[in-house]
């Protein structure tokens, strides 16, 4: 039996990427493993397991009907997909005696980004995650994994490398690891791109790493050459950023050729994506980067910072940039026709086929 760890997502649904994924992952193990799959939290050092609420639509509403869990056994499997970082003392205790009784427990690792670049994650930030400091409990987590999973899924053989890289340093053996892909929401949709747009979009938190004061710099230089074309930028407000905030919101060409949408639902999102020439993220680390799939998944030419990451999750279909001059240029590609997009790639593949292939190496451990 696979035992299906929800506990973050049943305390408070982040509509993360990282929580996306765990939803997604979730539906394909409710509708294709039926009663070996047993979907659960913890609590007081108590597992309990819920009946989890899909509307026709497939999304995912809510849970009910929670009782008590039975005991993992030997030859079962704990899955914790969630970043579990609430997760103490006594909830690994639990987990540690599972493990002891031969339970294989395996846990999912997004990137390395807060052990590699604290400094994007300290001051302001500290107030912006709701248990208080997350550099502090990311590392506790990440010790907790190391001692206690027997191996790690990783969501990119980049991420996989960096763990293991990491791994040299820690004086003790580290779980085996394992690498795996996700999938695109708008895998099978159509462009539908009806109108004459010249808007180009940019998805992903407003946060330091994300690149998106050069971003405004490359569109500024746009605007001044006397190029209409608009900047669209979908995401929260994250930490560390009231200069750029501010810099947005009183820029003249706010509300007009600069947008930002801070609370986008999933629907103005996709309509977003389908009207735009162009999507363009300037990040400087990511795990993966799924919005990239989902715009490339729909035939937009991507523009992408050269970087590790996005050299491999963009491969076939992206083009790279470095510094304004290269976006200007890329931008301008796309509006002559010259850079198009390409949906054929190996790496844009549906959330269900990303599922299988997940839970297949799972199989295996």
């Amino acid at each position: 039996m696979i035992f299906y760890d929800i506990t973050e997502l049943y305390r408070f649904n982040k509509c993360s990427g990282i929580q996306k994924v765990t939803s997604e992952f979730l539906k394909f193990g409710l509708s294709n493993l039926g009663d070996q799959f047993v979907v659960c939290f913890l609590k007081d050092g108590q597992l309990f397991t819920v009946t989890v609420i899909v509307s026709p639509e497939g999304d995912i509403e809510g849970f009910e009907e929670i009782k008590a869990a039975p005991f993992p056994s030997a030859g079962d499997l704990y899955l914790m997909v969630d970043l579990c970082y609430n997760h103490g003392e006594t909830e690994w205790g639990v987990i540690d005696s599972y493990k002891n009784h031969g339970v294989t427990v395996v846990a999912v690792l997004y990137d390395l980004i807060p052990v590699r670049h604290p400094e994007w994650f300290q001051g302001d930030a500290i107030g912006w995650f709701e248990e208080g400091d997350y550099l502090a409990r990311f590392n506790l987590w990440l010790s907790y994994v190391r001692r206690y999973c027997d191996a790690i899924g990783c969501i990119s053989e980049y991420v996989q490398e960096d763990f293991r890289s990491l791994a040299d340093s820690f004086p003790d053996p580290c779980p085996n690891t394992f690498s795996f892909l996700l999938g695109s929401s708008t895998y099978g949709l159509k462009r539908k791109n009806e109108f004459d747009s010249n808007d180009f979009i940019s998805v992903g938190t407003v946060e330091p790493r994300k690149g998106y004061s050069l971003l405004i710099d490359a569109f500024e230089r746009l605007w001044r050459d006397g190029d209409d074309v608009r900047l669209v930028i979908v995401g929260k407000k994250g930490w560390l950023v009231d200069a750029l905030c501010e810099r947005i919101q009183m820029h003249r060409e706010y509300g007009k050729r600069l947008l930002w949408l801070a609370d986008a639902s999933d629907d103005e999102l996709l309509a977003r994506y389908r009207r735009a020439s162009g999507f363009i993220s300037l990040s400087e680390n990511e795990g993966f980067g799924l919005p990239v799939i989902e715009a490339a998944a729909l035939g937009l030419p991507v523009i992408l910072r050269d970087t590790p990451i996005y050299r491999e999750v963009g491969v076939g279909f992206a083009a790279y940039v470095q510094d304004v001059a290269a976006v200007v240029e890329r931008v301008r590609e796309i509006q002559r026709g010259d850079l198009k997009g390409c949906n054929s790639s190996e790496n844009i593949r549906s959330w269900e086929y990303c599922a299988d292939r997940f839970y297949s190496k799972l199989s295996k451990l």
